[in-house]
């Protein structure tokens, strides 16, 4: 999957939107990264890996851009190139769905989806 620019999803101010935003999590293993940060996430690369899922076919960027403002998001990188992406619908006490999990199909097989 190819992909070159780069955007994050920012409230009217220009800033990243902080609407559900916990701490920042941040884990490193070799060339791997998984971030809450979403400063980090190329939402060109999720768009367009979403928008021809069989779960999310079709979805217009502006649903995607208020998805992720609205969730705790994770982005997994390698070599800080975006692969992947999982997102959490949560109240943040007792509640909370994954929504949205995928890394793209040159990276599946290497077992850095399970837990």
């Amino acid at each position: 999957m190819k992909h070159q620019p780069r955007s994050v999803v920012a409230d009217n101010n220009n800033q990243p939107n902080a609407v559900n935003d916990g701490p920042l999590f941040s884990w490193h293993k070799g060339a791997l990264t998984i971030s809450t940060d979403r400063r980090l996430l190329d939402i060109d690369f999720i768009h367009h890996f979403l928008r021809h899922s069989h779960w999310a076919q079709g979805i217009d960027r502006a649903t995607l851009e208020s998805a992720i403002r609205h969730s705790l998001c994770f982005g997994l990188y390698r070599k800080k190139r975006q692969i992947g992406f999982a997102r959490v619908v949560t109240d943040h006490a007792t509640f909370a769905w994954l929504s949205d999990v995928f890394i793209t199909a040159e990276y599946r097989g290497n077992g850095w989806g399970n837990g």
